[in-house]
């Protein structure tokens, strides 16, 4: 009879034991577990560095202007076309031509 009476007490010792880890699971923070798998973890760096790469665009090839918009900087014409494999691994190019072949147009206001 003791024996009976002490694996009744274990056990409903163990269903406390596994509700109160049940009600943990529910609303513990093992729920930030689950918002690994709801977002798209890998859309959001792919955003993240689209945003960086045309923020660097806007940097570096761009002014702008009392407005705030922003246009692109006078853009020349390499002086040669010609390139050798060097060049092209290294990324060194030509000198420019010293008149732009394009500059944005004035705007009237």
């Amino acid at each position: 009879q003791p024996y009976i009476n002490s694996i009744q007490e274990d056990t409903l010792e163990d269903d406390d034991h596994v509700l109160r880890w049940m009600e943990g699971e529910e609303t513990g923070l093992r729920n930030w577990r689950k918002l690994r798998v709801l977002i798209p973890w890998r859309l959001l760096k792919v955003l993240l560095l689209q945003v960086f790469f045309v923020a660097r665009y806007y940097k570096l090839n761009c002014i702008q202007t009392e407005d705030g918009s922003w246009v692109s900087v006078d853009v020349y014409r390499p002086e040669s076309t010609g390139r050798n494999f060097f060049q092209l691994m290294f990324g060194i190019l030509p000198p420019p031509e010293s008149r732009p072949f394009w500059t944005m147009p004035e705007t009237s206001s």
